[in-house]
């Protein structure tokens, strides 16, 4: 505060938002030395931002720059608190924003504000925060420690990556979001494997939204990865050139290793496990880990015939006006049954019948995993050629003036 009435107070700085307060102990205690410690408290602001798009109802933003404050009014613990502000501002955390959270503007998609810490699928069967992504939960208990209610002034801040596209026609947007769990955080070589409670090291939950604006329709689509669920590390830094040490015995890993999947259970439902780790030739394809989960299996697994159909559709690449009518009906043959269920008059001469290659029970539906890439979404024609040529001059001379 000033002290003169034409000026009551001092602009200290101008802020986008607030993330909470960061409290520091430097207390000490040793056999020699007892002391309860210095107390620092920060109150930690977002003062500058990149725009990354909107999604849903949610204006979603990169920090670029943090500031902190002192709430001693010591300008001296600003070297304190070097380390948190180089973390916020490695371009690596995000957060949404809403002009109005408390009308709701969600609703079209969502019961509540949408929540950057949960995926969609979460979202729309309303839980609450996961705690796995909110990374600045810590700066909010000395708030929450008092009953402040927190939800529309300290935004929750995400740790990951988000990519984002818009087709020139601005009918749909591609969303790709990744959110590093803060549960078992660390870099490549000093943190590795599971804890005690089954938190896994760089876990990652990866969501892919296909979000068509003017119809309020999205798809979400989940995938997660993390390091292995076993008590490991790999001593040294150089690629290729150290071998992994086993902390515990498999047998002293079981129920962490477990604890990993019971929560991948309880949070995804069924889940699908990829080995990505080479096997050596001496080391055996056994043991008790392997043996308890093929004993297990019956409590944890349900097996189920499944179909999965793969295959590309050139849209602009065989136009016919005289079938253009017909063409949502072709598509939808093509991706049930193949070319088979077509009339002979828009089947193809190299069509590749479906007929010998499946089993007698075989059920002309939908199938369960569809994978299909697109190609020549857009008509290539002249201006939308000149638009990407454009686009990208205007990228080039952005990151020049940047």
């Amino acid at each position: 505060f000033n002290d003169s009435s034409d000026n009551p107070t001092t602009l200290l700085l101008r802020a986008k938002a607030f993330l909470g307060v960061l409290v520091l102990n430097s207390s000490t205690n040793s056999i020699t030395a007892n002391t309860v410690g210095t107390i620092r408290p920060f109150m930690i602001f977002v003062t500058e931002e990149v725009f990354i798009g909107q999604l849903f109802d949610a204006y979603i933003f990169r920090i670029s720059q943090v500031a902190t404050i002192s709430m001693r009014d010591n300008p001296e613990d600003e070297v304190f608190v070097s380390g948190i502000k180089k973390l916020f501002q490695g371009r690596s955390f995000y957060y949404a924003s809403f002009f109005n959270p408390e009308l709701n503007n969600n609703k079209r998609y969502f019961t509540k504000p949408y929540d950057i810490t949960l995926c969609a699928q979460r979202m729309v069967h309303g839980h609450d925060s996961d705690i796995r992504f909110f990374w600045n939960r810590g700066l909010c208990l000395p708030l929450l420690k008092f009953n402040i209610d927190i939800r529309y002034w300290i935004p929750k801040i995400m740790c990951g990556g988000i990519e984002t596209y818009r087709n020139p026609n601005e009918d749909i947007e591609l969303w790709l979001i990744s959110r590093l769990s803060c549960e078992r955080a660390g870099t490549r070589f000093n943190v590795r494997g599971v804890n005690d409670d089954g938190a896994v090291a760089n876990f990652v939950e990866t969501e892919q939204i296909v979000f068509v604006p003017r119809q309020n329709h999205y798809s979400s689509f989940v995938i997660i990865r993390g390091s292995i669920p076993l008590f490991w590390h790999q001593p040294g830094f150089q690629v290729g050139t150290h071998r992994i040490t086993v902390l515990r015995s498999e047998a002293l890993s079981f129920k962490a290793f477990f604890e990993h999947f019971k929560y991948l259970y309880r949070h995804y439902g069924r889940v699908l496990i990829i080995n990505l780790v080479d096997k050596r030739e001496d080391e055996k394809p056994d043991g008790i880990i392997l043996t308890e989960l093929f004993r297990m299996r019956p409590e944890f697994v349900r097996k189920e015939k499944f179909r999965v159909s793969i295959g590309t559709w050139n849209i602009n690449g065989d136009k016919n006006p005289a079938l253009e009518n017909e063409y949502p009906s072709i598509l939808d043959a093509w991706i049930l049954d193949g070319p088979e269920n077509l009339s002979v008059k828009t089947r193809k001469n190299n069509s590749i019948s479906t007929n010998g290659f499946v089993s007698d029970d075989y059920v002309k539906l939908m199938p369960d995993i569809l994978a299909i890439g697109f190609q020549e979404i857009c008509d290539l024609t002249a201006t939308n050629m000149v638009w990407q040529r454009n686009m990208s001059v205007i990228e080039r001379q952005s990151t020049n003036n940047e």
